[in-house]
């Protein structure tokens, strides 16, 4: 039944009433003075007994008059200005239902079901708290928003003061007219500037990715892909980096062909290049870097795919465990020497939540570091 339909019910039910306590007043005063002109004859009544009664049923009809609009204010007044009180709640940004003095809304018993007066209003009730959850989400993400774009000004102010520190510096040694450079300095210089001028790219690149990541503001293309396929490429990227050729021993063992499922693939390839490249950026020539891919069910006979990145080097304490995944966070050495942001495993974090997956990170220092990815299949 819709609001009208109760509405319309409730007031019928309330004429009725009325006209039930009307009809039971002018009873009631007709019985009085029955009563009270019993000895009277009916050709002679006094005046005085005429305005009695009148003054008696006009006391009454008042009375039942004043009755029926308290019962009636009770029953639609009450539940109305709850409502109007709720929303100006709601424009004051005070986004929750009012409550009475025992700390509870006014509209719930103690048990928490809705009062009888405020359940003809239920559907409005029950939309009202439907807008003040969303309101609620929506002021949550608004603020989420606002700290992650303070986090990002911030950060990318702070991280791009010492390359451009740099470009400037040699710049200025460029320009200065004191100094006549050879062509081999200038090209040093040139060099210099230009390594740094990649690194802020990467890094105002790696911010953007990390921003929408953390707000979900990233749309991904799903596609049903070949994950073995994927993680292959991934290794022969970085396998095929002239700064990595022939220094490191890769070794794959898929143990299928082809696992599918929806994903990214830019975004999936990315996270497996970060995974990757971490393991070679913070260990020396010559480790082994072993990566797997495989099926495997939990305590639960849930089926999850496993994809194991696993090395022999210097490993990590349990403190750069602990920070791994923190955006800036870089376990030793400097962002510019490494040529890192200090955000390849936080973008790598993300994109594997995003996925509906998650990392697990095991490692014991001068052992090595294993990384596993973990998808429900």
């Amino acid at each position: 039944m819709n609001l009208r339909n109760k509405l319309a019910k409730q007031f019928l039910i309330f004429l009725c009433f009325l006209t039930f306590v009307i009809t039971l007043c002018i009873f009631v005063s007709s019985t009085y003075m029955d009563f009270v002109l019993k000895d009277v004859s009916s050709n002679s009544v006094p005046i005085k007994y005429q305005i009695q009664f009148m003054v008696m049923l006009g006391v009454i009809c008042l009375l039942a008059v004043v009755m029926v609009a308290f019962i009636f204010g009770k029953l639609f007044g009450s539940p109305l200005l709850h409502i109007s009180s709720w929303l100006q709640n709601l424009a004051n940004n005070k986004l929750e239902e009012p409550k009475g003095n025992k700390g509870i809304p006014a509209s719930q018993r103690l048990n928490g079901q809705l009062k009888q007066t405020y359940k003809v209003y239920d559907d409005v009730i029950a939309d009202l708290h439907k807008l003040t959850d969303t309101l609620k989400s929506s002021d949550l993400e608004r603020k989420k928003l606002e700290k992650t774009r303070e986090e990002w000004m911030t950060g990318i102010s702070h991280d791009l003061k010492t390359p451009i520190s740099v470009v400037k510096g040699y710049a200025a040694l460029l320009a200065n007219k004191d100094y006549r450079w050879s062509s081999k300095e200038i090209r040093e210089f040139s060099s210099i500037i230009h390594g740094r001028m990649d690194y802020m790219e990467r890094l105002v690149e790696d911010f953007n990715l990390t921003f929408q990541l953390k707000n979900d503001a990233l749309p991904m293309k799903l596609e049903l892909c070949n994950l073995v396929e994927l993680v292959r490429q991934a290794i022969v990227d970085i396998a095929n980096d002239p700064q990595v050729e022939n220094q490191y021993e890769f070794s794959y063992e898929p143990t299928f062909e082809a696992i599918y499922r929806e994903v990214d693939p830019k975004l999936f390839k990315r996270a497996m290049i970060n995974l990757i490249s971490n393991a070679v950026k913070h260990n020396s020539p010559g480790t082994i870097i072993r990566i797997s891919i495989q099926k495997k069910n939990n305590n639960q006979g849930v089926s999850l795919i496993h994809i194991i990145v696993q090395d022999n080097g210097i490993g990590m304490d349990e403190v750069t465990i602990k920070n791994l995944f923190n955006r800036y966070y870089i376990g030793s050495g400097s962002p510019e020497r490494k040529g890192s942001t200090g955000l390849g495993m936080t973008i790598s974090n993300e994109i594997i939540r995003a996925h509906g997956g998650k990392i697990e990170v095991n490692s014991i220092l001068d052992e090595g570091t294993t990384c596993t990815i973990i998808f429900i299949e």
